[in-house]
């Protein structure tokens, strides 16, 4: 069993293939069979979790990895399971986005207070000038995306409050959400297991969260989205820039580039 098999740092990309084994399944098989993968994961991460917190031969050091990175982990499927699970018949798309995104980030805030939220909390609150730069460079990413991905309008003619409340709830429940648990929880957890290198596992596990989207062109783009991602909050140490750039990359992807270009 994986969990008393393998160590952590040879456990991590079996799990990362069996999220990319449920995202295949999802787009290519059966979406109830990804389901099931995705609350596997979430099952024997969080078993490991338990068992390696209980091995009284770990030593402090491995305990807390094992808190980071098993914890983390989970929040990859959990994501998706929402995703295919928290619709509701009459709910617009940004409505969806927010039923979506509202549990995950409470499990987020959960594995957060569990971990230590204090470095987590550091990057948020870390600001400086040059985050409004990378901020700014989610526009032309915004474009990109909306090149390969071609999504349609939302709505024939959108109020202006719909556009505000729509932007709100995907900068806070896509771009907010999803930056907090690829490059806040799991690259920190990823780079302490293994260094530097976290940054390309984190953002491997960024691409996969994507495997299931058509085009398949979209796949490269959100890992070296992830990675250049990746690479700031490191050499940053702040979240605040990339939050920004994926919430101009997704607000110009959803609500812009296809009224403006569409």
């Amino acid at each position: 069993m994986i969990t008393r098999t393998l160590p952590l740092h040879a456990a991590v990309p079996v799990y990362i293939a069996a999220i990319a084994g449920a995202e295949a399944s999802i787009a290519f098989a059966s979406v109830s069979l990804g389901i099931v993968l995705d609350a596997l994961v979430v099952l024997v991460a969080l078993n490991h979790y338990l068992l390696a917190e209980r091995g009284a031969d770990a030593s402090e050091t491995d305990r807390l990895r094992s808190h980071e990175v098993l914890l983390a982990l989970p929040l990859v499927p959990l994501l998706r399971i929402s995703d295919l699970t928290m619709t509701v018949k009459g709910v617009p798309l940004l409505g969806e986005y927010a039923l979506v995104g509202l549990p995950v980030l409470g499990a987020a805030a959960w594995v957060s207070k569990l971990v230590g939220p204090r470095r987590l909390l550091r990057r948020l609150r870390a600001w400086s000038w040059r985050q409004v730069g990378i901020g700014i460079c989610g526009v032309p990413l915004g474009l990109v995306a909306y090149l390969i991905f071609r999504p349609h309008p939302l709505g024939t003619h959108p109020s202006t409050a719909r556009i505000v409340l729509g932007s709100l709830i995907v900068v806070v429940f896509v771009a907010f959400v999803e930056e907090v648990i690829f490059r806040g929880l799991l690259q920190d957890a990823l780079t302490g297991l293994y260094g530097r290198s976290g940054i390309v596992w984190s953002s491997l596990l960024f691409a996969v969260a994507y495997f299931g989207v058509h085009p398949s062109a979209y796949v490269p783009f959100a890992a070296a989205v992830g990675l250049a991602f990746g690479w700031v909050v490191e050499r940053t140490a702040s979240l605040v820039g990339v939050i920004l750039a994926h919430a101009l990359l997704a607000v110009g992807l959803i609500l812009v580039w296809p009224r403006v270009l569409g």
